[in-house]
């Protein structure tokens, strides 16, 4: 069975390409294919052993890959979210998040601005580049969305996050969380700037006077 690995960041960095392709039994597991990508590139073998991998934009654990492609071969849509999450590559705008949740019967809006600052680790930070794998990601994120939207009283949720270079004070995610009451609302945001860190397929790379370094490998 052929099996077309997609990579990105750290790993894309190391295997020298977007991409990579082996042979794997019909029995092959998560663990036999990151055994073959160690094999062809031993001095990523951290890197690999850290990454979570996806099959047709799901996450897996330690299963049999080509059973995961066959029971999860159509992600599921999720109704409203194509309005309401995005991804740009243009500075992000606050407002425009908020516009996307305004309605007259909304109490309150609770909002996030994830900036970019010229610190960390000791270090003097430059500039940050940010990569996705921007199918899943807003497929990731509008999952999100929806499970917020389930669990509280809620209007709507914005999620607008950046891709590319950020200068400092740049603005990397904004969220709009609109809602009647402020309690369900700033719940429900937390919940979302969470869970979008830890779940989300997207990169965050570092740059310093000195050198640069992946600071998540998805998702951290």
């Amino acid at each position: 069975m052929n099996i077309k690995v997609l990579v990105f960041a750290q790993l894309r960095e190391h295997f020298g390409a977007s991409s990579w392709q082996t042979e794997l039994s019909v029995n092959g597991t998560l663990q036999d294919l990151q055994h073959q990508m160690i094999a062809a590139f031993p001095a990523s073998e951290a890197v690999i052993l850290a990454s979570r991998f996806a099959v047709n934009q799901h996450y897996i654990q330690d299963t049999y890959c080509k059973q995961a492609m066959k029971s999860r071969s159509s992600p599921p849509s999720v109704e409203g979210s194509e309005a309401m999450i995005e991804i740009w590559t243009q500075p992000l705008s606050l407002d425009a998040a908020i516009a996307k949740v305004s309605a007259p019967h909304v109490g309150a809006i609770s909002t996030f601005s994830g900036i970019v600052r010229n610190h960390n680790l000791g270090k003097s930070v430059r500039y940050l580049e940010y990569e996705c794998y921007a199918a899943m990601a807003e497929k990731e994120m509008a999952r999100i969305r929806e499970q917020a939207l389930q669990q509280w009283a809620l209007h709507d949720i914005a999620i607008i996050h950046r891709v590319g270079r950020l200068e400092i004070g740049e603005s990397a995610v904004v969220i709009a969380v609109a809602s009647a009451h402020r309690e369900d609302g700033l719940v429900a945001l937390k919940y979302t700037i969470d869970t979008l860190k830890a779940t989300v397929p997207i990169w965050k790379k570092e740059y310093w006077a000195d050198g640069s370094m992946w600071l998540e490998n998805c998702c951290g």
